[in-house]
């Protein structure tokens, strides 16, 4: 689970929207904010977006120590991001 409690930024505004099964309300939130931001395109930005929280959304595998587990998610986004 994605703990989002005190995550804040001046360059988003609240939004409120029915309550859904958990990825329509992903959905409906990440396109209620796409293009806020504008360092890709619209589809782009929303394909990335969508791959980055199923990256991140990973679990620790049985045996993996926490810093290998970092690791590995680190390199997951990395290789998404192109960095």
């Amino acid at each position: 689970m994605k703990n989002t409690s005190q995550l804040e930024t001046e360059s988003f505004s609240e939004i409120k929207i029915a309550a859904a099964p958990g990825e329509d309300t992903e959905e409906r939130i990440i396109q209620e904010h796409l293009q806020q931001i504008k360092l890709f395109d619209a589809e782009t930005e929303l394909q990335l977006t969508k791959t980055l929280l199923q990256a991140l959304n990973t679990a620790k595998k049985e045996g993996e120590n926490v810093m290998d587990f970092q690791k590995r998610v680190e390199q997951e986004v990395g290789k998404l991001l192109g960095v």
